[in-house]
């Protein structure tokens, strides 16, 4: 009887350390960051910079605005200037994609 307790004590101290690694892989892998400073493709002058949770907007070399933004899942939210707008957003490679299918624009890492 001791040694089937002692075996079923093993085999659940193995099932929390297998779930806590794949947990703390999990975590650490998390994808693409969205970092780096982005420009409209297609025409347009216009660059978003992401760094930590900040945002800045530019155009033509002045600043337009700088906030916050968050990311959760495949939406992003931006704060800017206090107007708060979340988008569907993809990092594809080294391009940022905003908008739903359809309506997306596309921005270049530059």
């Amino acid at each position: 009887m001791k040694k089937e307790k002692q075996k079923t004590m093993l085999r659940m101290v193995g099932i929390i350390a297998f779930a806590a690694v794949i947990g703390f892989v999990v975590v650490s892998c998390g994808g693409e960051k969205l970092s780096g400073s982005y420009s409209l493709t297609g025409g347009g002058d216009l660059t978003y910079t992401f760094s930590g949770n900040k945002v800045t907007m530019e155009s033509i070399g002045k600043v337009l605005g700088e906030g916050t933004f968050s990311t959760k899942g495949s939406k992003l939210t931006i704060n800017i200037n206090g107007n708060e707008q979340t988008l569907d957003y993809t990092l594809d490679g080294k391009d940022l994609i905003l908008g739903p299918a359809g309506q997306q624009l596309k921005f270049a890492k530059k």
